[in-house]
């Protein structure tokens, strides 16, 4: 969340994309990059534009639909 500039506990519209809830391409990165450390996977650089909402990332995550990932 911090990437987002919110709080952590903070309510996020699940469905908005993430251009709308404040993302530009370097945080996009950032956000990637985040997310790859956390879940072991090197992630593709079109993460954000693949999924462009939390919830279809999280549900590609969830369904190992990350294109092309490969675990650590």
């Amino acid at each position: 969340m911090e990437i987002l500039g919110r709080a952590p506990g903070a309510d996020l519209d699940l469905d908005a994309t993430f251009t709308d809830l404040g993302l530009d391409s370097r945080m996009a990165v950032a956000l990637r990059t985040s997310v790859a450390r956390a879940t072991g996977r090197v992630l593709p650089t079109t993460l954000l534009f693949d999924h462009p909402t939390p919830a279809a990332l999280i549900e590609a995550l969830r369904s190992d639909d990350t294109k092309g990932h490969e675990f650590r």
